[in-house]
């Protein structure tokens, strides 16, 4: 992808002129921060769970913060380290749900005496993006999203 550490040598230019060669992506993300993909919701795409399918964003927003749980139990060195959450298209929908999730879990455990002794840590949110998001199917649906477009 884009944003990953390697790309297609020369896809940049022209896709006539990419070899199917790879080469390092000077724009990678990955030189910046620590960079974690997540597949989300459980059953979409190439993810995989257990337990029913989540029907909303909430009950997907629960998934992360409980995945965001066990990464940081796995690897507890990187439980203070800022998190930005990231998402484009369909993720209009499941990123401000996942940071409502986020904060929710920080509030919770802000008031709990026995949380941190628990094992529950606070996930130091720091910001969200979203990239081209679809945030509102009924204005985003296609003649009413082109006719905002081409009027503004």
């Amino acid at each position: 992808t884009e944003n990953g550490p390697l790309v297609l040598y020369r896809i940049k230019e022209s896709y006539e002129l990419a070899t199917g060669q790879l080469s390092d992506n000077p724009y990678a993300w990955n030189k910046q921060g620590h960079v974690l993909y997540v597949d989300q919701p459980r059953y979409v795409g190439n993810s995989f769970g257990y337990g029913d399918k989540c029907k909303s964003s909430v009950s997907a927003a629960n998934d992360i913060v409980t995945f965001i749980q066990g990464w940081y139990d796995v690897f507890p060195e990187y439980s203070k380290n800022n998190v930005v959450i990231a998402g484009e298209s369909y993720g209009g929908h499941y990123i401000p749900a996942w940071a409502n999730a986020i904060m929710d879990h920080n509030e919770a455990i802000a008031v709990s005496e026995t949380a941190l002794s628990q094992g529950e840590y606070e996930i130091p949110m720091v910001g969200i993006g979203i990239g081209n998001g679809c945030v509102n199917d009924t204005v985003q649906d296609d003649a009413k999203y082109i006719e905002f477009f081409n009027g503004n």
